[in-house]
């Protein structure tokens, strides 16, 4: 596992979102990492914990049909988590890394 690594999944297969959690407070911004592989998820968790100490959170997503599989997502949120992440990728993926610029400026 290395950031490369974690890079190129993110531009594939991941999201940031920069959204107020209710009314009162200010936006924060949420990191998330989406695959029907936990054991991906899991090392992708447990390399970013290690380099950043950076904690995430793996949830289950139940099939929306008889053919699809259960699907996770491995999240982030609250801006130091998600800066300390986001600074050592190299996103290449034109949306993603707008959002990254204005989620630096927040």
């Amino acid at each position: 596992m290395n950031w490369n690594y974690i890079s190129g999944f993110f531009d594939a297969d991941g999201s940031i979102t920069l959204a107020k959690p209710n009314k009162s407070k200010l936006k924060t911004v949420y990191l998330s990492f989406h695959n029907n592989e936990r054991v991906i998820l899991e090392a992708i968790r447990d390399f970013i914990e290690l380099k950043t100490g950076a904690k995430g959170v793996i949830i289950s997503k139940a099939a929306k049909s008889k053919n699809q599989s259960i699907s996770y997502d491995l999240k982030y949120d609250y801006f130091p988590k998600v800066f300390s992440i986001v600074t050592k990728l190299s996103v290449q993926h034109p949306k993603k890394k707008h959002r990254i610029d204005i989620a630096k400026r927040i």
